[in-house]
């Protein structure tokens, strides 16, 4: 995740009033380099996408005021995402350098294995009470 922060430091480009990109080329390298390094954060690998999607649709006909602007939201986004890393106490981060996944993201990333899960342990949990209680009678 250090690597990460690294690297989106390099890929850094500032808000402006026009694209600071030469090409559509280019800005589409600039995104699929940086995509992969908001993993960490999906409500910002979300945004980052939908706004590169958008401005790859508008940049074709020109720098048009959409265009800069959805450009300018992947840049704020990359911007933030580097605020986000650089908060983030050194505990959160392993000796390997990757981010441990609390249970709360966990549960949000996953929550219909995680549901599916807790209702089946709690189905065999009231199997095992019937039988415990059937038993006795």
């Amino acid at each position: 995740m250090m690597d990460s922060l690294e690297k989106l430091k390099q890929l850094r480009k500032e808000h402006t009033d026009t694209i600071p990109f030469k090409s559509l080329i280019q800005f589409e390298k600039w995104a699929d380099e940086v995509y992969p390094l908001l993993k960490f954060n999906d409500p910002l690998a979300q945004r980052f996408n939908r706004a590169r999607l958008k401005a790859a649709l508008d940049l074709p006909y020109g720098p048009t005021q959409k265009s800069i602007d959805q450009v300018n939201i992947a840049i704020d986004t990359v911007n933030e995402a580097i605020k986000e890393l650089e908060a983030m106490p050194h505990s959160f981060f392993s000796r390997e350098g990757s981010f441990r996944t609390k249970w709360r993201a966990r549960l949000h990333s996953h929550p219909i294995l995680v549901s599916s899960t807790v209702g089946l342990i709690f189905f065999i949990l009231g199997i095992g009470v019937m039988l415990a209680f059937a038993c006795k009678n």
